[in-house]
């Protein structure tokens, strides 16, 4: 069973909240990376920004990128995963929340990593899930699917306990 510690990239770039999104921007530039974990002090992850992020806070609230703060503008909404985790487990969180990216993170929540669709797809046909089956590239094409779907389709759907 292929682990995500195995795929993903070790030691990425991060940012802190109190960087300004210019900072977070050359970091993600000089990179070559469209999501940066946000971390405190204690290298836990504390949100997540992407290159998005940075553009639509520019384009739609007017922000000057030298004078806003990464916390002002980063999701403070962090799924991760594990090191030790199947791949497929990452595959699943990724479809599931839309994401192209995950931060890697200890049982403390300490970033170790960022695994990304690209790290599935470059290593597709190495996986091998949990029950001997393969996790291919037919995998990660259903995982794109799943971001890619609409959030207004999603709203028709109605979920119990949900409004």
């Amino acid at each position: 069973m292929l682990t995500v510690g195995e795929i993903c990239t070790r030691s990425p770039r991060v940012t802190t909240p109190e960087a300004t999104l210019a900072q977070a921007a050359k970091v993600m530039w000089d990179g070559d990376c469209g999501m940066v974990p946000v971390i405190d002090g204690a290298r836990k992850v504390v949100g997540v920004l992407s290159d998005r992020d940075v553009a639509i806070a520019m384009a739609v609230r007017g922000a000057k990128a030298h004078e806003t703060k990464v916390r002002e503008v980063m999701n403070g909404r962090v799924v991760s995963c594990r090191a030790e985790e199947p791949v497929g487990a990452a595959l699943s969180k990724l479809a599931k929340f839309q994401l192209r990216r995950l931060p890697v993170v200890t049982a403390d929540g300490v970033i170790e990593g960022v695994i990304s669709v690209a790290d599935a797809i470059r290593n597709s046909g190495r996986f091998m899930g949990e029950k001997g089956q393969d996790v291919t590239g037919d995998a990660v094409v259903r995982v794109l699917q799943a971001i890619c779907e609409s959030q207004d389709a999603k709203k028709t759907i109605h979920i119990p306990g949900r409004a």
